[in-house]
């Protein structure tokens, strides 16, 4: 398990002789193999959970930009419902979209629409008693729903934090890289 948490071999001279080590009780040295384990695992999981952040931030700008760059809102905007109305963001294929577009237009008040990759990303405000059938129809033409973050920030302040914060999660990631080596 040790050896799959480093991505290259490496030749690492050992500090005490051999012989030495083969002579040392059992006990003490699963003992010291034991909390090698526990400190290497617990880098790697690290490691983990900050790859899974920096994906999902980057997922997030990647969609958000376009959407900033046609309307400035608060992130509490993209995300929201009240009696009359609510509001999400969604993400299909383009071609999703296409097939799509003409029976969304009947249900949406409002909608900014970006392409993204061979993707369309758009921001939806819809009536609360069509919500259902618009979330339907964007998940059977195998479409989501972005997960926007509580923040009480507008789209382009998010924008800016998330790249910052993306720099520091890279340069922390690099360090407990370089640490597990």
């Amino acid at each position: 398990d040790v050896l799959s948490y480093i991505p290259q071999e490496k030749r690492v001279s050992l500090e005490e002789d051999v012989e030495v080590i083969y002579t040392r009780p059992f006990s003490e040295i699963g003992n010291e193999v034991r909390l090698l384990y526990n400190k290497i695992n617990r880098l790697h999981e690290r490691i983990v959970k900050l790859s899974d952040g920096i994906q999902q931030l980057a997922k997030l700008r990647k969609y958000l930009e376009p959407l900033a760059g046609r309307a400035d809102l608060k992130l509490g905007d993209l995300k929201f419902s009240a009696d009359y109305l609510f509001s999400r963001v969604f993400v299909l294929s383009s071609e999703a979209y296409k097939n799509l577009r003409d029976k969304l237009k009947n249900y949406l008040f409002e909608n900014v629409v970006a392409a993204v990759e061979g993707e369309t990303v758009f921001h939806a405000v819809a009536k609360v008693g069509d919500q259902k059938t618009i979330e339907s129809l964007v998940a059977d033409a195998e479409g989501r729903i972005l997960q926007i973050p509580d923040e009480d920030l507008t789209l382009r302040n998010f924008l800016k934090i998330t790249n910052g914060k993306i720099r520091s999660l890279e340069e922390e990631l690099t360090r407990l890289r370089e640490e597990l080596q």
